[in-house]
């Protein structure tokens, strides 16, 4: 018996349920844990997909324009050209 007055068998079952506790609290953090990360995952995955549109939009952007900046410039060499024939420049 130890000077306590409690059974060594006492303190090994306390220190069980003690050890069992804080794994039981590690286990519940690891499942938030990786619940965030899941839903970090999903967002990832939904702002991949906005960057891919992004990206889409802007190729197109892009080419509509230098598509109308090649239209005006055609447009102002010819005006160019036109006036270039009545005024000796």
């Amino acid at each position: 018996m130890s000077n306590d007055g409690k059974e060594p068998s006492d303190f090994d079952n306390s220190q069980w349920s003690e050890q069992t506790a804080i794994l039981y609290r590690l286990d519940e953090r690891t499942e938030r844990i990786d619940s965030r990360m899941e839903r970090i995952a999903g967002r990832v995955k939904e702002q991949d997909k906005r960057i891919a549109e992004h990206d889409d939009r802007i190729q197109r952007n892009t080419t509509i324009i230098n598509a109308i900046t090649f239209g005006v410039g055609s447009f102002v060499t010819a005006v160019m050209a036109k006036f270039g024939g009545f005024f000796r420049l």
